[in-house]
């Protein structure tokens, strides 16, 4: 494969600054409350409706909320066929502490993840959340800003943890940053350098990796895999490649601009000729409240670190340098399936 590849498929990277108004106690991981009060917020400054129910709404085709949160699945698209909704054009990525990253790269295989029940802030504090935004998503800054700072007044967690949403930055597919926006500015300054395709990011971060018969990658968010509706502790090779092929398959059929050009079933025939060198995996469980179904729900997936070998890898190498970019697996949105290639 071939960062080309991904080129019709609209993407931008920011990083939102957070900062604690007072110390407070926070979930330790933050995707599923950082998620929940994103949609909240973003549904207060979008809606116009007072019944707030997008399913009879007249205006929910050209409303930003649904088209982020409950994106509908375009007519007569054979990938989703049977499906009610597409995935979302956004991806967050909560703070990952560094404690729990070396919990996750030390603790032995198969042992359940172990990490404080809550993040401790002080007064003063900053959270670093990481925001993609994918398709037409990309033209939502302004909304998503917003959204944002609102969300930061309000609070999140069940304490209402204030904070104020101190900066964004644009981020170029180099990983260079640029302040965009600040609490006391009134405007978004002018950013098109951070707005590109995932090709241009794919190619970007192969400039940083060298092409060899080794992978090793580390999974920092718990990853949700099925197979056959069975939740997976292990990732083989072949079910990265045929997991990361859907998922971006998926984003530029729906969201892109053409469609993703590629024979399927010979990159997962080649993908068997890479095997597992060493694993070590252990299952993260977490839980979130439904809104929907008005309960907690505990999920989990697995997290650590995986190398593969075999001399076809620097092939497959531009499709896991996408995964690394929009993660795999289920719960994207949440951050879930978040994973960094290790050189």
């Amino acid at each position: 494969m071939h960062p080309r590849a991904f080129s019709s498929l609209p993407l931008s990277c920011y990083r939102f600054s957070l900062r604690a108004h007072a110390a407070s106690e926070l979930p330790a991981f933050l995707g599923s409350t950082l998620r929940g009060a994103f949609g909240h917020a973003l549904k207060d400054a979008v809606c116009v409706m007072e019944h707030r129910d997008c399913e009879r709404c007249l205006v929910a085709e050209s409303c930003l909320y649904p088209y982020l949160f409950e994106t509908p699945v375009p007519p007569g698209l054979p990938l989703l066929r049977g499906q009610q909704q597409a995935p979302r054009p956004f991806v967050l990525s909560p703070p990952v502490d560094s404690e729990s990253e070396r919990s996750l790269a030390t603790s032995p295989a198969g042992a359940a993840h172990t990490t404080s029940r809550c993040r401790h802030l002080a007064a003063g504090d900053e959270l670093s959340i990481g925001l993609l935004l994918i398709g037409r998503a990309v033209e939502s800054l302004p909304y998503v800003v917003y959204a944002l700072s609102n969300l930061a007044r309000r609070g999140l967690g069940a304490d209402r943890a204030r904070f104020d949403l101190n900066e964004v930055a644009a981020l170029d597919e180099h990983g260079a940053a640029r302040v965009i926006y600040t609490g006391r500015a009134a405007r978004i300054a002018p950013h098109g350098f951070a707005t590109g395709s995932l090709g241009d990011f794919v190619g970007a971060r192969l400039e940083q990796l060298p092409s060899r018969d080794t992978l090793r990658l580390r999974f920092l968010t718990p990853t949700r895999i099925r197979v056959e509706g069975d939740l997976q502790t292990g990732l083989s090779f072949p079910l990265l490649v045929h997991n990361l092929l859907r998922r971006v398959s998926l984003l530029m059929a729906v969201h892109g601009r053409a469609p993703l050009e590629a024979d399927y079933r010979a990159l997962i025939e080649r993908a068997d000729a890479v095997e597992t060198r060493a694993a070590q995996l252990r299952w993260w469980d977490w839980e979130r409240y439904s809104n929907r179904q008005r309960t907690k729900m505990k999920l989990g997936g697995f997290a650590g670190e995986v190398e593969y070998v075999g001399d076809g890898l620097p092939e497959f190498l531009p499709l896991v340098a996408a995964g690394e970019i929009l993660h795999v697996g289920a719960g994207t949105s949440f951050g879930l399936g978040r994973y960094r290639i290790l050189s």
